[in-house]
C-alpha cells in the first residue's frame, strides 16, 4: 500500500512538468481588451540569458517590442508569462508544437518546410551561419580534403532535432565515414564538451559560438561556414497570433531594417557578427 501511495504521489508531482502550455488567443484579446500569453524561450548566450538575475537577450528584446506594438496597435493589455528551457532544443520545440493558442517559442529554430506541418513560423528574425568548431589546439583546416585527414579519429558532437545534427550527419557521410557522433541537448553543452575534449568537434550557430569562442578555447574553421538558414519564432498550429506578429515584422520596410533592430543585434552580438550576418542575408536574397 505504501508503494502504491508513493507511486500516486510521484504521478501527481510530475503533472506540472508535462502540463500543456497555453495562452489566450488573439481573438480573445480583441474581445476582452487583454490577454495572457506564454513566451517559451530557449536559453542561449546572446539570445536569452540572465544577467544579475534579469532576463536579457535578442529574444527578450524583440518579443517585448512586439508586445508593446500590439498593445498600442490593437488597444489591448498583454501579460507575458516567461518560461525558460535551458537544456534541450527537442523539449523546447515539442512543448511549443504541442501547446495551444497564445504560446510563442523563442529560439534559434531554422525555418523548414517540413516543420510547417508541426508549427507556425513568424517571418525570419535573423539569418544564421552554421560554423564548424573544434578545440583551438586543432590546426586550421582549409578544405574538405584536409578535414578528411586531420579530423580522422576525432569524435563529432550533435544536437538532436536540429539542422546542426543534419550537418554533422552529412559531414560524416561525405568525408568521415567512420566518425563516431555523441549527442548532447544544447549547443552550449556541445561547446563545453569540446573545451574539455580537444579531440571533439561540432557544428554550432555563429551567434551562439562567437561570445564563447575564447572563454571555451574554441576555433572556427571558416572554410566550412554554412550560411543561408533563417531563424523564426514558432507558434502552435492553432494559434491566431501569426497575423499580428507578421504585421509587426513586415511593417514598412520590415523590422529588420530599423535602427532598433540593428541596435538589438549590436548590443548582444557585437558589430563584427552583425556585419557577417548582414552580408549572409544579402547573399541569400541575391542568390
Amino acid at each position: 500500500m505504501k508503494s502504491l501511495i508513493f507511486l500516486i504521489g510521484l504521478i501527481f508531482c510530475a503533472v506540472p512538468a508535462f502540463a500543456q502550455l497555453s495562452g489566450d488567443s488573439f481573438e480573445e484579446a480583441l474581445e476582452n481588451g487583454e490577454a495572457e500569453i506564454t513566451a517559451k524561450y530557449l536559453e542561449e548566450n546572446a539570445f536569452a540569458y540572465y544577467d544579475n538575475g534579469e532576463l536579457q537577450g535578442i529574444h527578450y528584446e524583440i518579443f517585448n517590442r512586439f508586445v508593446n506594438w500590439a498593445e498600442r496597435e490593437y488597444g489591448i493589455d498583454i501579460s507575458v508569462n516567461w518560461e525558460g528551457e535551458s537544456e534541450s532544443f527537442s523539449r523546447f520545440y515539442s512543448n511549443v508544437s504541442n501547446a495551444s493558442d497564445g504560446v510563442f517559442g523563442l529560439g534559434t529554430v531554422t525555418i523548414l518546410e517540413e516543420r510547417r506541418e508541426e508549427v507556425q513560423f513568424t517571418p525570419p528574425y535573423i539569418v544564421n551561419i552554421a560554423v564548424l568548431a573544434s578545440h583551438d589546439t586543432v590546426d586550421e583546416v582549409e578544405s574538405w580534403e584536409e578535414l578528411s585527414e586531420q579530423f580522422s579519429g576525432m569524435t563529432g558532437v550533435s544536437i538532436p532535432g536540429t539542422t546542426l545534427e543534419t550537418r554533422m550527419n552529412q559531414l560524416r557521410d561525405n568525408y568521415l565515414p567512420d566518425l563516431q557522433i555523441v549527442e548532447v541537448d544544447s549547443q552550449l553543452e556541445a561547446m563545453e564538451m569540446i573545451d574539455s575534449n580537444p579531440d571533439h568537434f561540432t557544428y554550432v550557430d555563429l551567434a551562439v559560438y562567437w561570445p564563447l569562442r575564447d572563454e571555451l578555447n574554441l576555433h572556427r574553421h571558416e572554410f566550412a561556414d554554412e550560411p543561408g538558414e533563417e531563424f523564426g519564432y514558432i507558434m502552435p498550429l492553432d494559434s491566431d497570433w501569426a497575423e499580428p506578429f507578421t504585421r509587426f515584422f513586415t511593417l514598412g520596410s520590415g523590422f529588420e531594417t530599423t535602427s532598433t533592430y540593428r541596435q538589438i543585434i549590436m548590443d548582444n552580438l557585437g558589430e563584427e557578427v552583425h556585419e557577417l550576418l548582414r552580408l549572409a542575408r544579402r547573399q541569400m536574397h541575391d542568390s
